[in-house]
């Protein structure tokens, strides 16, 4: 938690600085650029000195006046990075327009693996969608080097809404495709030739300065000397304070623009009393000051007052918040006092950097903190800040930082710091990158396990933590590589360790217990615990947690077949995504992607195509399984329903290329993508890729693999039921029911509909391949029920093709055996297109043991008369189909199964006349 000292040292970087001395307006300049062509961005390029702060406040002030929404944003070298970049470029515009909200934070808080592309799209829409103007000012871009924090300025100039408007300054050369941009008029540019000082201004910044009116001669002088640099005119405004003294500095100038820098920076210093001269020497040095600050680096009391008259004598200071609390030099400046500095008295130089960072660690800075301990060349300093709070810097969405200080930290000091390197496994584990995450894990518990003694480890509180944090990683691996025996245990050993009372890590530890027991289709935790760990994780400063929890128990639910849950579940993942997002960022992509196959699953297609399609650009695949199938899962599925099998399966060879690049992926998505394959080859008649599918695939071996059994049954049951279509398609129909038995048996013993459901298909398939339709409609019955009681009516549709005839015979039994079952049945036949359907229900009526309906007598006595089935529809008006449906009716009631049977049974109870 930031200090109130520091708050305003974060607020300026969202104001334009000013200085005490009112600046000289610059009309000449604002004309030029009012009088161009409008365009996305207005580049000021000039080397030090020139003036170009004072010109964006200007032009701030200006485009503010014009009601427009303007947004300020101060860049240093912290900034260069991305994550941090794209933070602060939200930040500044949600300090001047608060219904802004956050797009992009969340999503650099930890624990989500996000592209660069994913968020810098984000904000870009996010910045489009205000509905007003809005000028964005960018100084001192020539900080940025690197060039993904480029890249999110590049995308806001080209990437947004033509009312997103870009002024930018750098010292050098910004290119952002300035070709372009000029060609279509999107540009206007500033150089260091437009922003020099012409005689006017030149007079009027002395008479503002230092209340001098200068004869036309000595203003052309200065004209010459200068060149109109704005710099070289600051400094001789303090160096010459009356005409003589500016005249006589005048004459021993050389034309070098640096020599001007450095000569009226020493006459700066040459003039003020030493005292002073050493306070200023010290605190010049650093990016931004504020008293506290200079009395933790210098040891005086006085600072205060000591800045105040820095501030009273316009020593090239400007104040960076409306209170004057934090101040910062002219670059000019602090360059040549770093160098005084460094020739003068190197040791002091070092002594202040890391009095600063000791000053800034201490009030919860940790990154100026880091940086000034670098900047101090003590690196062993900069690793003990990193480790003790790497983890405050990585919920605090400086991942990629941690990255970049954990480089410049030499391998032999880095290995000694346990938590770095865990933060670092962490980060990879969440990128996909197991393999490094194992490596770094495993040298950590290497190194810990190679101190002095357990005895001596265990007086040591801090080891203590870091064997928990160990765990931690390690089940956090485990869970994302889907390894259900290691998850559970790793997860007991650390709840019941208590190695640590951070409601976060408690959460997630508990997140990965309900999730992982999910994949053995065991909820009791989930629905024990969930509320309790929701409330949990919503405390914490990770607001992707929740998120987290939700979806992983809504994907759980929906394996499961349980769609209520499922949809409960993930319906309030995505409310809270979009609530600390924004809708159609990639923190939403997860739940969303996952609750379009809960809506594939009900047939409501057109939401389920909508979620899919509105997600599918988001460029980033999320390091978490049940995404990764339902991102290719739904798309193929709806290609198929609508016969585009080739277009499907080009879909699959797509994503499998994908996964392939993965440095590891769970079993679960392995299965589920052969599963799809093989389900597209068995319509596209292609036998011999799905023999060597088999091979390839695993699904080859010895039956008894595929069986049920604990642990990994979530992928055990894709594996079975891509073996059990490959059979089928090899005429193995026996081979089929065994393992389909078995799956049912299992699936009604734990209470999973989807299971058993998917499994009944596949058994009725087996039945009508062998001719069996007795035991084809007993599977299809008893799947519609399961079907109809959690509305998964898809899954029944993606077999039609092959089951079509026999599921509405089903229907029509389902109809009269389970009444409040009625809609969901209309639904199925609608979907099959069984148009007679509703009539044979009409005229059936309900069904009780022994009694016949009117039509069932009249078939039944047409029967006794020794007609056929179609001579039977022929009196009576029936499809041939209906005759049999009312005759299977009758054979149920009566208890029989021939002909013969039931007409003899109808007279020996009286039904026939």
């Amino acid at each position: 938690m930031l200090t109130r000292t520091l708050l305003p040292l974060l607020q300026a970087k969202f104001r334009p600085p000013s200085s005490n001395v009112p600046p000289v307006p610059r009309a000449r300049v604002l004309d030029t650029v009012r009088c161009a062509p409008p365009g996305k961005l207005t580049l000021i390029t000039a080397p030090p000195g020139y003036g170009k702060t004072a010109v964006m406040r200007q032009l701030f002030e200006q485009r503010r006046g014009d009601n427009a929404v303007t947004a300020w944003l101060g860049l240093d070298a912290a900034d260069n990075d991305f994550a941090q970049l794209a933070r602060c470029v939200a930040d500044a515009v949600r300090a001047v327009h608060p219904a802004f909200g956050e797009p992009v934070a969340p999503l650099l808080r930890g624990g989500a693996n996000v592209s660069d592309a994913a968020i810098t799209h984000t904000l870009a829409n996010a910045l489009s969608a205000l509905d007003r103007e809005i000028y964005l000012f960018v100084e001192d871009v020539h900080e940025l080097t690197d060039d993904r924090a480029l890249e999110v300025l590049r995308q806001l100039i080209v990437g947004t809404a033509a009312h997103v408007r870009l002024i930018v300054s750098s010292r050098t050369h910004f290119d952002v495709g300035l070709g372009r941009l000029r060609a279509t008029g999107g540009l206007v540019e500033l150089t260091w030739d437009d922003l020099r000082f012409d005689e006017g201004e030149i007079r009027r910044f002395f008479r503002q300065a230092n209340s001098l009116d200068l004869a036309t001669e000595v203003v052309g002088a200065i004209a010459a000397k200068t060149e109109g640099w704005a710099a070289a005119l600051q400094l001789a405004s303090i160096a010459g304070r009356d005409a003589p003294a500016l005249t006589s500095l005048l004459d021993r100038l050389d034309g070098s623009s640096q020599a001007i820098a450095a000569y009226l920076a020493e006459e700066v210093l040459h003039h003020l009393e030493p005292n002073l001269r050493h306070f200023l020497l010290r605190i010049g040095t650093l990016r931004r000051v504020c008293a506290p600050l200079c009395e933790a680096v210098t040891g005086r009391r006085d600072a205060a007052l000591m800045l105040d008259r820095i501030v009273a004598l316009n020593l090239f200071v400007f104040a960076t918040d409306d209170r004057a609390r934090w101040l910062r030099f002219h670059p000019l400046l602090c360059d040549f006092l770093a160098r005084e500095m460094e020739r003068t008295c190197p040791d002091d130089l070092a002594a202040v950097r890391r009095a600063a960072s000791d000053w800034f660690e201490t009030r919860g800075a940790y990154d100026e903190a880091v940086d000034y301990a670098f900047d101090g060349g003590d690196v062993r300093r900069a690793a003990r800040i990193l480790d003790q709070h790497a983890y405050d810097l990585w919920t605090a969405g400086h991942q990629s930082r941690l990255d970049g200080w954990a480089r410049r930290i030499p391998p032999r000091v880095r290995r000694a710091h346990f938590n770095l390197r865990l933060i670092q496994a962490w980060s990879l584990v969440l990128a996909g990158k197991a393999e490094s995450a194992v490596r770094i894990v495993d040298g950590v518990s290497r190194d810990l396990a190679a101190l002095p003694s357990a005895k001596a480890r265990s007086r040591r509180p801090d080891h203590a933590a870091v064997f928990g944090d160990v765990l931690f990683v390690r089940l956090m691996m485990a869970y994302y590589a889907e390894d259900i025996e290691a998850t559970e245990a790793l997860c007991e050993r650390w709840l019941n360790g208590a190695y640590s009372d951070d409601p976060f890590r408690l959460g997630a530890v508990e997140t990965v217990l309900a999730g992982i027991r999910g994949l053995e289709y065991d909820f009791s935790y989930a629905r024990r615990y969930a509320a309790v760990i929701g409330d949990a994780l919503e405390e914490t400063s990770a607001f992707y947690g929740p998120l987290w929890l939700y979806t992983i128990l809504g994907a759980g639910y929906l394996g499961a077949g349980l769609t209520l849950d499922a949809f409960a579940a993930l319906q309030k993942a995505l409310a809270f995504a979009t609530r600390v997002g924004g809708a159609g960022t990639p923190l939403a992509a997860m739940p969303a992607t996952i609750l379009a196959r809960a809506y594939y699953d009900r047939n409501e297609v057109a939401q389920a195509q909508r979620l899919i399609g509105r997600y599918a650009a988001v460029p980033e695949r999320l390091n978490f399984p049940d995404y990764q199938i339902c991102a290719f899962f739904v798309p193929v599925r709806l290609l198929a329903c609508n016969g585009a099998y080739a277009a499907a399966l080009a879909l699959l060879d797509e994503h499998e290329r994908a996964a392939a690049d993965a440095d590891s992926r769970p079993e679960r998505v392995t299965a589920h993508l052969v599963h799809e394959r093989v389900r597209l080859l068995v319509r596209l008649r292609r036998h011999a890729e799905l023999v060597e599918l088999g091979r390839a695939g695993a699904l080859d071996r010895d039956c008894g693999s595929f069986h049920p059994r604990s642990p990994g049954t979530a992928a055990r049951a894709v594996w079975a039921q891509a073996r059990a279509r490959a059979d089928l398609a090899r005429g193995e129909h026996k081979l089929t029911l065994d393992l389909t038995r078995r799956w049912v048996r299992f699936a009604r013993a734990r209470g999973v509909p989807r299971l058993e459901l998917e499994f009944r298909l596949l058994a009725a398939l087996a039945y009508a391949a062998g001719g069996d339709r007795r035991g084809e409609q007993r599977e299809l019955r008893a799947a519609i029920g399961i079907a109809g009681e959690q509305q998964l009516l898809q899954p029944l549709l993606d077999e039609r093709d092959q089951l079509r005839t026999a599921m509405a015979l089903a229907c029509d039994t389902v109809a009269q055996t389970a009444p409040e079952l009625g809609a969901f049945v209309g639904a199925v036949r609608a979907a099959l297109g069984d148009a007679d359907g509703t009539e044979r229900a009409a005229a059936a009526g309900p069904v009780q043991s022994g009694e016949l309906t009117p039509r069932e007598r009249d078939v039944v006595c047409l029967v006794a008369k020794g007609l056929s089935n179609r001579e039977i529809g022929e009196v009576l008006g029936l499809a041939e189909g209906t005759v049999k449906w009312n005759l299977h009716q009758v054979f149920g009631k009566l208890d029989v199964r021939r002909r013969s049977q039931a007409v003899w049974r109808a007279r020996e109870l009286g039904l026939l006349v």
